[in-house]
């Protein structure tokens, strides 16, 4: 599941402060994707969000959707409301692991809260890794714990790169590139066929 379906293509418009691509594909043999992807811009503000439901098929992709609509919902709140919100409305059906991160291009900040095996990487201009962001340990719906915000610096040039684990963990970004590029590379080359995928990235313009 993936809000808004203009986000499947680079977000490039000029005097934008951000570069956005997002690459999903469901696993082999399955119709739905069990992954959900928001990308929200707020103004000042982009909020972005990846889930991975557990397993795949039909009941993964249902938790997917569940999660999407919940991030839209409360895209306002601060991020650990949001992923407990998630959290909420999660409950009794097939859990999810996520990631949800806001950037704020004014101030060359951003923020992160994760919970379960979702990693973020913020990565300089020249490809090194500046910070890794990995989620707390849990899954939505079933054994998630408050999580708490985690700053990180994202200026000019920066890329921050998430994906679910239906990517390997292995996966880097090629740098420079468009931030579609680089989502649909790091898909091609290290998604697992098995497996629903999905990378989101965004650079700083």
């Amino acid at each position: 599941m993936i809000a808004a379906p203009a986000a499947l293509r680079t977000s490039k418009r000029p005097g934008a402060r951000w570069e956005v691509g997002v690459a999903a594909r469901p696993a082999a043999g399955e119709r739905v994707l069990g992954d959900g992807v928001v990308v929200l811009d707020q103004g000042r503000a982009l909020l972005v969000a990846l889930c991975d439901g557990v397993g795949h098929g039909a009941p993964a992709a249902a938790a997917a959707r569940a999660f999407v609509q919940c991030v839209r919902e409360l895209a306002a709140e601060p991020l650990p409301r949001i992923l407990a919100g998630c959290h909420e409305a999660l409950v009794g059906r097939r859990g999810a692991v996520a990631l949800v991160a806001r950037f704020d291009a004014a101030e060359a900040r951003g923020e992160f809260v994760g919970g379960g095996n979702v990693v973020g990487r913020v990565v300089g201009p020249s490809g090194r890794e500046v910070q890794l962001l990995a989620g707390r340990r849990g899954v939505l719906g079933s054994t998630f714990r408050k999580v708490d915000t985690v700053p990180f610096v994202f200026a000019s040039g920066d890329v921050f790169v998430a994906h679910s684990d239906g990517v390997s963990s292995r996966a880097r970004p090629a740098l420079p590139a468009p931030a579609q590029r680089v989502a649909d590379r790091i898909l091609a080359e290290h998604g697992k066929s098995y497996d629903d995928a999905s990378c989101l990235v965004v650079r700083a313009a």
